[in-house]
């Protein structure tokens, strides 16, 4: 099991063209400082990772979630 550098990509996102990996030198040390192009965590479930089903499902099931909240505030008449 490898231990998770800070600010390094994870092995799932280091070959993502939109990836940024950067290493920063300082007093002969090498830091890493990886970034996502679309200011995303880097981690195994990126949205840039999904397929187009998965991503309708999530906006799907997050929509329902949205649908209940509204729900209980429209039989009030709010």
């Amino acid at each position: 099991m490898s231990i998770p550098v800070p600010n390094s990509a994870p092995p799932s996102c280091r070959n993502c063209a939109h990836v940024e990996l950067i290493v920063v030198r300082f007093e002969g040390c090498a830091i890493p400082r990886d970034r996502c192009a679309h200011d995303v965590p880097m981690h195994p479930a990126c949205a840039w990772h999904l397929t187009p089903e998965q991503i309708k499902a999530i906006v799907a099931q997050e929509q329902m979630t949205a649908q209940r909240i509204r729900e209980p505030l429209g039989r009030r008449g709010l």
